[in-house]
């Protein structure tokens, strides 16, 4: 029996970036690399918007704290627990992730480092295409243009909820998630994953 395929994006979903726009990976390495202690402007995703910051200097710290970060970051609760019972379940998961291909072996020596089961990893910021090709049924994001645009792509997202994408408005192939036992549960009643005990 063919495997059902779970897209699943790395940053913010599967990795526990924090928990407010204040208290987090990104905002702690950005105030370490401008030597103080910033505030957000708002609550977008973009930083260089988010925090006032040109260009320049946005490309500076993240050539300078990409690394770290994507070294130091933790997982996210229940992930690696919820992404194996969703594999013995039947589902194949893919990892679509908009992070630089020159980021490859940091990335997947994270992920063994944390022992998060995938079966195959994409780097890839245009994420609808590829998703189809791949015969994507569910995506798991918590970006919200790229929901948009796979739900506009007839793919189904489970959008993981974060200051940066309350604005997404409630329409038709789109759940909420607050963490992963919510995205299994939302998977078990509308994509018929059967859950272990």
């Amino acid at each position: 029996m063919k495997s059902r395929i779970i897209g699943v994006d790395i940053d913010g979903v599967i990795s526990f970036e924090g928990d407010s726009p204040e208290n987090n990976i990104w905002h702690n390495a950005l105030c370490d690399f401008l030597g103080e202690n910033v505030a957000r402007n708002n609550k977008t995703y973009d930083m260089s918007e988010a925090y006032g910051l040109s260009e320049e200097v946005l490309s500076c710290f993240l050539e300078e704290k990409l690394p770290y970060i994507y070294e130091h970051v933790e997982p996210q609760p229940y992930v690696r627990e919820t992404l194996q019972r969703l594999i013995e379940s039947g589902f194949e998961i893919v990892l679509i992730t908009a992070r630089d291909e020159k980021y490859r072996q940091m990335t997947t020596e994270w992920l063994a480092k944390h022992k998060i089961p995938y079966s195959d990893l994409i780097h890839e910021v245009d994420k609808p295409p590829v998703a189809k090709n791949k015969d994507v049924e569910l995506f798991v994001e918590d970006y919200a243009e790229n929901a948009i645009s796979l739900i506009e792509s007839n793919i189904p997202v489970v959008l993981i909820n974060s200051y940066h994408n309350q604005w997404v408005e409630a329409r038709s192939g789109l759940y909420r998630a607050d963490n992963w036992l919510d995205v299994e549960l939302i998977i078990e009643e509308n994509f018929g994953k059967e859950v272990s005990p």
